[in-house]
């Protein structure tokens, strides 16, 4: 390229609570048909909370405009503030009216989210470039030096929050990047995220819930024309040769028609590089990379860029120009430069893709800032395209891995400010960002959630007779692995801490006028309610008995359980009050591997294979899952159970995520045969407890017909019963007397 590339201008919208916003280039306009532009054309908000959009009015000197709701149950607008009434979705409508009369409308969507889940919560986050009311400074890189220590955001989750929180980050990394990097070919950026806690309840980030989307393409990134092999052969010039009005469209569909060529632009990329590559491809992005990069202006190319200086005058007479679409680039010195873009929107959703794919890499993995750096200059080899954050693909998963890792990912673990932070990396590969990018307006959205993980107790109180009652209770839990227990203690501002003097711990009060609810308590204990007290309120003359056995309960993350504790009236043959029985379920999956000729063995399923849907149990009981034969079959596939490797029983607790069992099977086969008896003779590796398991071919069961070496030859086909006899506990028994009788048969 014979001129550095200019730098290219970056929007990213981020949904929910957040505005939307974007960079759009400037293009020759109609300037005399009156029309209305809304900022955005969509808005998503939580109920109770609003959003602004913004009309603009064109050609309608003292136009006004008028705002309405397609569903005011769901949302209602005023003045372009839309507020959030009801979970749905409504239309906003915009009209510019002159005179009295409707000159232009336009409209946006607008969804309503329940927030439920995190109702009376906000996430308070520090705008990153004023640092308003963060406790830590904001700093970002604005030479490659301080690129390499890091950057900062910061983003607390604000005192009263509760339920899941997203935190959107893309906005502003993207805003830090523009304003304190380099948004060119080779260069990139990088920033540290930090997620503070300021609410009574624990957060845990969700590493699977990094999203990274794109945005809907608008009609304004369109894509610029840039000299390339197609064209030049298309006019018979050099590359250096093509004026701005060789890339005009109407000069190319001229061009197009005088050659005889039965089509538009699009048609035409297609029958020439799939002609020059020998492929069939049947729309842009399918085609090899060598030939969107020549569309795109990437490569060896040293011809036009397809940029070209003009005046101001100049520029003026474009503008007036309808037939064909330009993008202008003020200069410092009064000039502009100036390309032609084409308005086909095929050509503009292969350029946006092409860019997520091939030229715009992040970086979410831990990696060293100066190892992602090399990568955007080093050569073509693209690493961890954005388009590997879209799917679940291993750039992907490497993510979840590496933000599982940090702190494991509660947040405020540790001592520091913001105990949560990752890193996060972004830049332009530099050989496969062509000249078409130059001034280019593309989006991106980036998010990550923090879960609340605590959960809450609810005691009711209830009595036998009806009558009205009150009573204390102790809540504790018992330390694993000790026979000491820690009590419960709610502190003068409201946060608990748990205490080992039972003396010192806070009593839980109830009545029967009102339920009682304790926040704040973990999942993945045995927690305990013993009520050490009741009586009777005032006009009810009952006497009740103290319910003494403890009453024991879980928790699950972000919910509540609920405990119904009932007194009953003293009488001389008291009868206890059933205790509090919990039901969770259980679900049974499964993993398929497969190795090839003695190799590692690799997971065929990109899920894990439901096996058995949720069933009901009792918290504490023992689930099983028992093999079918049904369940060795898999895409055609039979397979062998690895009990070794599988969870086939555990003791259920409440939390249904944990009680999941897991049954993997492995197959072995020969490169290039699907030979049955090559497909279950592996059994992943572990020893198996069964004397001899019958799953080398056939049915493909791990579980076969034992056979014991040891029973002895009978000469016949009799059955043998094994019994065993047990001597009085008062004489000394060196050992366990055996008798075998046969057993005739019928």
């Amino acid at each position: 390229m014979k001129k550095k590339l200019m730098a290219l201008l970056l929007a990213v919208a981020v949904v929910g609570m957040y505005s939307f916003g974007s960079i759009g280039s400037v293009f020759a306009e109609d300037t005399t048909t009156p029309s209305i532009e809304l900022d955005n054309s969509s808005a998503t908000l939580y109920v109770g909370n609003t959003t602004k959009l913004t009309a603009t009015v064109k050609n309608a000197d003292g136009a006004t405009v008028v705002w309405k709701s397609s569903d005011e149950k769901v949302a209602t607008v005023s003045d372009g503030t839309v507020t959030g009434v009801a979970e749905g979705t409504a239309t906003v409508t915009a009209t510019a009216q002159k005179d009295g009369a409707e000159v232009a409308s336009t409209t946006a969507s607008v969804t309503v989210a329940s927030n439920k889940d995190s109702e009376g919560s906000t996430v308070e986050v520090s705008n990153p470039k004023e640092n308003s009311g963060s406790t830590q400074d904001v700093k970002y890189a604005q030479t490659e030096a301080d690129a390499a220590k890091g950057s900062y955001m910061s983003y607390n989750i604000g005192e009263n929050a509760s339920g899941t929180q997203t935190i959107d980050f893309g906005n502003d990394f993207i805003g830090a990047w523009d304003t304190y990097g380099y948004i060119m070919p080779g260069d990139g950026f990088g920033a540290n995220i930090g997620i503070t806690n300021s609410s009574k309840h624990t957060y845990q980030i969700d590493a699977g819930s990094l999203t990274v989307s794109t945005l809907e393409l608008k009609d304004s990134q369109k894509i610029a024309t840039i000299p390339n092999n197609a064209l030049m052969e298309l006019f018979g010039k050099d590359g250096s040769s093509f004026t701005l009005s060789d890339l005009s469209n109407s000069s190319i569909a001229a061009q197009l028609k005088k050659v005889g060529f039965d089509g538009d632009l699009f048609d035409y990329y297609l029958q020439y590089y799939n002609k020059k590559y020998n492929t069939n491809a049947t729309n842009l992005y399918d085609l090899p990379l060598a030939a969107r990069n020549d569309i795109m202006g990437s490569g060896n190319q040293t011809y036009s860029n397809g940029l070209f200086k003009i005046t101001a005058e100049e520029k003026a007479e474009l503008e007036k120009d309808t037939n064909n679409l330009y993008r202008f680039t003020e200069n410092k010195d009064g000039t502009y430069d100036v390309q032609a873009v084409s308005s086909d929107s095929r050509l503009t959703d292969m350029k946006y893709l092409h860019l997520l794919g091939q030229c715009l890499q992040m970086d979410v993995t831990g990696s060293e800032w100066s190892d992602f750096k090399s990568t955007l200059r080093s050569g073509s080899n693209v690493q961890n395209g954005t388009t590997e954050y879209l799917n679940n693909s291993a750039v992907y998963q490497n993510a979840v891995k590496y933000l599982s890792s940090v702190n494991g990912g509660d947040i405020n673990k540790a001592s520091s400010d913001a105990a949560y932070v990752f890193a996060v990396f972004a830049g332009l590969n530099g050989p496969n960002t062509g000249n078409a990018f130059m001034n280019y307006a593309f989006g991106l959205n980036m998010s990550i959630q923090a879960k609340q993980i605590d959960g809450s107790v609810t005691v009711t109180k209830k009595t036998s007779d009806g009558g009205a009652a009150k009573a204390s209770f102790k809540l504790y839990y018992k330390v694993d692995g000790s026979d000491n227990y820690k009590y419960y203690k709610l502190n003068e501002d409201g946060t608990v801490s748990w205490v080992d003097d039972q003396n010192d711990a806070t009593m839980v009060e109830t009545d029967t006028t009102g339920a009682t609810t304790i926040d704040y308590l973990m999942p993945g204990y045995q927690y305990y309610l013993q009520e050490k007290a009741v009586a009777a309120l005032s006009g009810n003359s009952s006497d009740y008995d103290v319910y003494n056995d403890p009453i024991a309960f879980q928790i699950a993350s972000n919910s509540t359980t609920s405990v119904n504790v009932t007194d009953t009236v003293k009488k001389e043959t008291p009868t206890p009050p059933t205790p509090v029985v919990q039901t969770t379920s259980y679900n049974v999956v499964a993993n398929y591997y497969t190795s090839t000729d003695g190799g590692e063995f690799v997971k065929d399923n990109a899920s894990e294979v439901t096996l058995k849907d949720a069933t009901t149990v009792n918290v504490g009981d023992t689930i099983t899952a028992t093999p079918e034969d049904s369940w060795m079959a898999y895409n055609g596939n039979k397979y062998g159970l690895d009990e070794s490797k599988s969870t086939l029983t555990k003791v259920a607790v409440l939390d249904r995520a944990t009680n999941t069992l897991t049954l993997n099977y492995y197959r072995s086969v020969k490169n290039g045969s699907d030979d049955p008896d090559n497909n279950n003779k592996h059994n992943g590796g572990g020893s198996s407890d069964t004397p001899k398991n019958n799953n080398n071919g056939g049915n493909g069961s791990s579980t076969g017909t034992a056979t014991n070496a040891n029973t002895p030859d009978t000469g016949d086909s009799m059955d043998l019963v094994l019994w065993s006899m047990l001597g009085v506990t008062s004489i000394a028994l060196a050992g366990v007397v055996l008798a075998l009788r046969r057993k005739e048969q019928n």
